[in-house]
Formats: C-alpha cells, sequence, structure tokens
C-alpha cells in the first residue's frame, strides 16, 4: 500500500443481524451492503474525513493512516505475537522442569495463568497483525449499523 493509494477496506452499511442460539453452538447472519472509502493514504500521519454511506446517506468519520503508521502498527501487533510466545515458552519450559519434582506441584499449576496469558496474546497478535490495514472508524459504539470489511 503506497501513498495515494485508496484502502483495501470498504464501508459496509449492516441491513440486518439475525441470531441463532441452540444448545451447541451459536449463529449469527449479518446481510450488509459494501461502499467504497473515497479517501487516499497521506504521505504522513493521520487524515480524518468525513464520508456518506451509500446506503442510508449518513456521513461516517473515519481515520486511515499513513502507509508508514500502518507499517508500524503491524510491528506492534507482531512484537505482541512475539512476546506472547516468549511468555508461552518460558511457562511450558518452566512446567516440564517442574515435573520432575514432587514438592513444587503448586507452582506446576499456577504457571497454566501466565501460559494462557501468552498463548492469547499470541494469537490476538498474529490476527492483528494480518488484518491490520490503517483505517479506523472512531468509535463502534456509537454507530452499529456501520462497519469495515475487507474487500
Amino acid at each position: 500500500m503506497s501513498v495515494g493509494d485508496y484502502p483495501r477496506v470498504r464501508l459496509a452499511h449492516v441491513h440486518s443481524e439475525t441470531s441463532l442460539e441452540l444448545v451447541v453452538f451459536s449463529s449469527t447472519t449479518t446481510r450488509y451492503s459494501l461502499h467504497p472509502l473515497p479517501v487516499r493514504r497521506p504521505a504522513s500521519g493521520v487524515v480524518e474525513d468525513v464520508v456518506s454511506c451509500g446506503s442510508c446517506g449518513t456521513t461516517v468519520k473515519i481515520r486511515v493512516f499513513s502507509p508508514r503508521l500502518r507499517w508500524q502498527l503491524k510491528l506492534c501487533w507482531f512484537s505482541v505475537f512475539l512476546i506472547g510466545v516468549v511468555i508461552e515458552a518460558v511457562a511450558v519450559n518452566y512446567q516440564v522442569v517442574l515435573d520432575d519434582q514432587d514438592k513444587a506441584r503448586a507452582l506446576q499449576y499456577l504457571l497454566y495463568i501466565p501460559g494462557c496469558i501468552g498463548l492469547t496474546a499470541a494469537i490476538i497478535g498474529l490476527i492483528r497483525f494480518f488484518t491490520e490495514d490503517g483505517v479506523r472508524l472512531p468509535s463502534y459504539l456509537r454507530d452499529s449499523r456501520h462497519r469495515l470489511r475487507r474487500r
């Protein structure tokens, strides 16, 4: 993604959401229409622009980051992934070492907590690394009818 290019995401106008909840699983079906974002990436910094929705005509504020800021965000998410992997590796390593010792059973079970935290951080960091696009809506709480979707 270079300077002046349009983002790869589109504005989605949500028409309806239906939820189906059964004993074993739950499912949500969302119907929406996609509209392009006519905002170019800036050379540096962040651009805040107002875009009108193609379905309902309301205006929505969006923020578009420069390619350099987008890359820095991707690196931050990758560092969260690496930190999570290191925490998980250390926790598993200590669990294996403490498995031989009978006296350290309580400490071995306490190491599941940082292991779960590390695994969660690694998963979230990896997902956000691959989905980071440098486009944000200011708030999800104010407007539940509009979202950002990838092409």
